[in-house]
């Protein structure tokens, strides 16, 4: 769960086995990297001996975006996953996908009228969360849900602060949420791997207001991330300004679905109090950059803690259940003879 206008970037080739909840709070500040990159003061740029990007998301909004690299839909009545892949292929990568309401999708959230204190009554209130500190990007600990819940209803935030994930897998309110059935057939962990359930494979707004800017994850573009990412300025440049212009931006409010296929660079303003259900996926369609992106955060020092848990495993997974499903045909072919 998070609190109101954090800015992130990032580079997604994970999936979580359990469903999460986000919650956040907005703040002008980018949320800390798990990428190893040159150490920066974040005491003295906290004090303003080091200059501070505060007009980012000013910055950006200045920018003209492309909008032809984001398929928008009503809703997801008719939606099969051969017509979602037809709409989404482009050149060498698919797009992502807008849904503006989940009618059709097969998915299941709760209302969005749900609290973080109801959260904190359902999942329970002495439960803890890592929490990180909106102004100097740093980790502020583990606090109990009870607390978050209480400084996340508060009127008078002196001080913004996010938990950028709640797993609530094997809770009554985790087994009440089912994702899109679209998802559900392309996802390759539930059809590959034994004995794991995916269930947080969409980004699912159920109140507040996000803002996304996508970047295609071109080998150009991944390039220019990585050697972003490798800057001490990182956080005092705005990435955008090394793709020549290939932004795509799209606003999320309650009700709303986006799916990113993976290897999508993407930043992330969040402009009011804001609850989602979300993740990402794989697809065997893009297992290509997938493996790329597994590549990049291996150079990168990525801790595995930030990666997809046990993806060389999960091909591993992918390649038998080829071979299985192979063998099977060619059976089947014997005995029509």
């Amino acid at each position: 769960m998070s609190a109101k206008n954090s800015n992130s970037n990032s580079a997604k080739n994970s999936t979580n086995d359990t469903t999460s909840m986000i919650s956040e709070a907005s703040t002008l500040n980018n949320r800390k990297s798990p990428r190893i990159t040159t150490p920066i003061d974040y005491k003295a740029l906290h004090e303003c001996a080091i200059p501070r990007n505060t007009d980012m998301i000013q910055k950006m909004e200045a920018e003209s975006y492309l909008k032809d690299i984001i398929v928008s839909i009503e809703n997801g009545i008719g939606l099969t996953k051969s017509k979602m892949l037809h709409m989404l292929r482009s050149d060498n990568y698919f797009l992502p996908l807008f849904i503006q309401n989940k009618e059709g999708l097969g998915m299941i959230v709760p209302d969005s009228t749900l609290s973080v204190q109801e959260i904190s009554d359902k999942i329970g209130p002495n439960n803890l969360v890592s929490v990180i500190d909106g102004e100097s990007n740093e980790d502020a600990g583990q606090w109990s849900l009870q607390k978050w819940a209480k400084y996340y209803h508060s009127q008078d935030k002196k001080h913004i602060y996010n938990v950028i994930s709640l797993e609530i897998s094997r809770t009554d309110l985790g087994n009440s949420i089912k994702r899109p059935t679209i998802v559900e057939k392309s996802d390759l962990i539930t059809n590959c791997w034994p004995k794991r359930k995916q269930k947080v494979v969409y980004y699912h707004v159920l109140s507040g207001e996000k803002v996304f800017y996508l970047i295609p994850p071109t080998s150009k573009n991944l390039r220019a991330y990585e050697q972003w990412c490798s800057s001490e300025e990182q956080f005092l440049l705005v990435f955008n300004q090394f793709v020549n212009g290939q932004v795509g931006r799209v606003v999320l409010k309650s009700g709303n679905t986006l799916i990113i296929p993976g290897g999508w660079i993407h930043a992330v303003s969040t402009l009011k109090d804001t609850i989602v259900i979300g993740g990402n996926f794989l697809m065997l369609e893009t297992m290509g950059i997938h493996i790329n992106v597994y590549k990049m955060e291996s150079r990168m020092n990525v801790s595995e803690t930030y990666r997809l848990p046990y993806f060389l495993s999960i091909c591993e997974w992918i390649t038998l259940n080829i071979e299985k499903n192979l063998k099977s045909i060619k059976n089947s072919k014997k005995k029509r003879k």
